[in-house]
């Protein structure tokens, strides 16, 4: 991937007296940049084997690679074209809350820009794959099946500041007043935490690289039983038992800054909050014989993970926020919701075979009202609700087919 010639800077603070301080502030053109340049193979290998005469019981495994995409605004981000961003101390000396130039401080950090790179050896991610099953067909239209699946994410992309490397850290303890977040009761604690040579503040040069040891590790088993459509009905139900240990979630950008500092390795490596580790699911659908269609999908989530978070001020880089206990060790409430269907459908023999469905809609039948969100900051919002399982809702509808 080479990138076209490209502007940037010369916005309105370009020619002014912070340029002269972050010249990358004035306009410039950028030449073409090379950037990564890759081809790989992604091997697949599947088999199947009946396990009896009648072909009733199979087993299958599988083993697959496949590399992920690195998008055009991830390596958008490493270029000297993209946005500039200084963060500085304000002394709003004339307290009208408004910044004017001469205002700005000691320079906290930066981002973007012309101190960004791509590591040349920058290597694609990917994922290992392995699945183990086995499925019987206990009748014409039942079958049972059961699968171990192990995926690995591997080489996965992060940024790493080379100007201030984690040896620009000193550890110091802070302390925790742990998740009650009241000083001097009996869950109070220290944290090691880690604080910056001053003389390397505002150095930062950000690097898109494949840190070593940034993996994510999937392990799950599912067991499956479905019945096809006869006798008026089919059903299918599963249960998930799973286990996602990450460093980068699932939910992050595919470049997340997450070893930028040693803070943000603190307690990083645990359970992927995007990932409940239990999950059972059963819908299904029965038809009468007067035109009334029932259909339902029950779903039970075991908690989702999430971590206590603690700031620390007073260090010399500024306030810090780091997870206070291992990624994963709390959890939201357990999620137990049915939605019903209930669709009542007519023939409009008058109007060419058309046919019309009077719908109903029930969601969330219980009224589960499960917290599904936590907050997250030690003393400020730890363990107060933030999400609430929405409540039931009816909806009506109309289906007109021809």
């Amino acid at each position: 991937v080479t990138t076209p010639e490209t502007p940037s800077g010369g916005g309105i603070w370009g020619g002014t007296p912070i340029a002269d301080r972050f010249p990358e502030l004035n306009p410039v053109i950028h030449a073409p940049l090379d950037l990564v340049d890759w081809n790989y193979a992604e091997p697949r290998f599947a088999m199947t084997l009946a396990l009896d005469s009648s072909g009733r019981t199979v087993l299958r495994a599988g083993a697959s690679q496949y590399h992920h995409i690195l998008t055009a605004f991830d390596l958008f981000v490493a270029t000297p074209a993209f946005p500039h961003n200084f963060v500085t101390l304000w002394f709003d000396r004339n307290n009208d809350d408004a910044f004017q130039i001469g205002e700005e401080g000691p320079l906290l950090f930066s981002f973007g820009g012309a101190i960004n790179s791509v590591d040349p050896d920058l290597k694609p991610a990917y994922t290992n794959e392995f699945l183990l099953g086995v499925s019987h067909e206990v009748s014409r239209t039942t079958q049972l099946s059961a699968n171990f699946i192990y995926r690995k994410d591997n080489d996965l992309f992060n940024t790493v500041d080379t100007a201030v490397p984690f040896d620009s850290y000193i550890p110091v303890e802070a302390f925790d007043p742990g998740p009650d977040g009241i000083p001097g009761t009996g869950d109070d604690g220290f944290l090691t935490v880690f604080a910056q040579d001053p003389d390397t503040i505002g150095q930062n040069a950000y690097e898109i690289t494949n840190p070593e040891g940034d993996d994510r590790t999937y392990k799950g088993i599912e067991i499956t039983a479905s019945r096809r459509f006869a006798d008026n009905w089919q059903a299918v139900g599963s249960v998930v038992i799973s286990e996602l240990e990450v460093i980068k979630t699932t939910g992050s950008n595919e470049i997340a800054g997450v070893y930028d500092s040693p803070n943000d390795l603190i307690n990083a490596q645990g359970l992927d909050p995007n990932n409940p580790p239990f999950q059972m699911k059963l819908q299904g659908t029965y038809m009468f014989d007067f035109g009334l269609s029932l259909s339902g999908f029950y779903r039970l989530a075991a908690g989702f993970p999430y971590t206590r978070e603690l700031i620390v001020p007073d260090l010399p880089q500024g306030p810090i926020n780091v997870f206070a206990e291992t990624r994963g060790d709390s959890r939201t409430d357990t999620s137990n919701v049915l939605d019903l269907r209930f669709e009542q459908g007519f023939d409009l023999a008058a109007v060419g075979g058309s046919r019309i469905g009077i719908i109903a809609d029930v969601f969330n039948v219980f009224n589960s009202a499960a917290i599904v969100d936590y907050g997250r900051v030690t003393s400020v919002d730890y363990g107060i609700p933030r999400a609430v399982q929405k409540p039931r809702l009816i909806r009506l509808g109309v289906r007109f087919t021809w």
